[in-house]
């Protein structure tokens, strides 16, 4: 099809302005969500977590976008929106794991969903690395501004067997946030939970019939809709549902079972765009973390 660019966008008139744009990439949004119950419909227990039905609001802030290279879905690069935040009354089905299913997962070695420890002398490393740099990002050269530049570990965290060898001063850099986020998508070990949800999302539309854009996705490693416990929610992308979430939290066996299938059945090694997300945009591949979650839950 044609690829069009917005040259101008007037929220409160509800004009946008595009022109056509011979361009190789396609955007892709990058928003942060928070989704909060209003009431409880319907919940049952399962020996790994619970399932859940009910009405929710979703807060969502589009944040900037991505812009991603047709074919090889390489990521060319980031802008920076402000907008303001939307919200959304819907219904969701969301599931979530408890800590036995976590705690045995970590014990195999295989949960990569906890935040790193970085030690108790982090606060004071972290400053003397920015001291080190000049205050200014490395990549960059921005200087800051009254806010704390972030420290970034080149190799990351979690390839170290211990923090004193991943703290080393050689493998620590000052970053300003944007260029963390990209150096942190280019590097990052992608967590269980994200490339389950990315999964479960792909899977969801073929059971209820529906464009994936019929269906929102919100998970969390550490949620309060679970008390701190793992979830991921999806919900209907239209005020006051239309029985999308309500189909998928009757039919959930079904999709888990198409999930684990699809993730054991793909060829691909660590992960691409038919199982738990393309490694060329999502990072190292959770592959093996999403599945073995699923064999938890089935």
């Amino acid at each position: 099809g044609d690829t069009w660019i917005v040259e101008e966008l007037d929220l409160e008139k509800g004009v946008v302005r595009i022109k056509p744009f011979a361009a190789d990439y396609y955007t892709q949004a990058m928003q942060d969500s928070e989704l909060n119950v209003l009431s409880l419909l319907q919940a049952h227990q399962h020996d790994w977590g619970r399932k859940h039905l009910g009405r929710v609001k979703v807060i969502t802030k589009v944040t900037g976008f991505k812009k991603i290279r047709f074919g090889n879905m390489e990521n060319l690069g980031l802008e920076d929106l402000d907008l303001p935040a939307r919200e959304l009354d819907t219904v969701a089905w969301w599931i979530s794991l408890s800590q036995a299913v976590v705690d045995s997962i970590r014990q195999k070695g295989l949960w990569n969903s906890d935040p790193n420890n970085y030690g108790p002398q982090w606060k004071h490393l972290s400053a003397t690395i920015r001291e080190r740099d000049g205050y200014r990002c490395v990549s960059c050269g921005a200087k800051e501004n009254g806010k704390a530049w972030d420290v970034h570990h080149k190799v990351p965290f979690r390839k170290f067997s211990s923090a004193q060898a991943a703290n080393d001063p050689a493998n620590l850099v000052t970053l300003c946030p944007r260029c963390h986020y990209q150096a942190e998508q280019r590097v990052r070990i992608q967590s269980g939970i994200a490339g389950l949800a990315y999964l479960i999302h792909n899977l969801a539309p073929f059971f209820v019939m529906s464009d994936p854009s019929d269906l929102g996705l919100h998970f969390e490693p550490e949620s309060p809709l679970a008390d701190g416990d793992p979830v991921i929610a999806l919900y209907d992308m239209v005020p006051g549902g239309i029985g999308l979430s309500k189909k998928l939290y009757e039919i959930q066996d079904r999709v888990l079972k198409a999930a684990l299938d699809q993730v054991t059945d793909c060829p691909c090694e660590s992960g691409c765009p038919a199982c738990v997300g393309p490694v060329a945009e999502m990072g190292e591949g959770a592959k093996v973390h999403a599945r073995a979650i699923l064999e938890e839950m089935l």
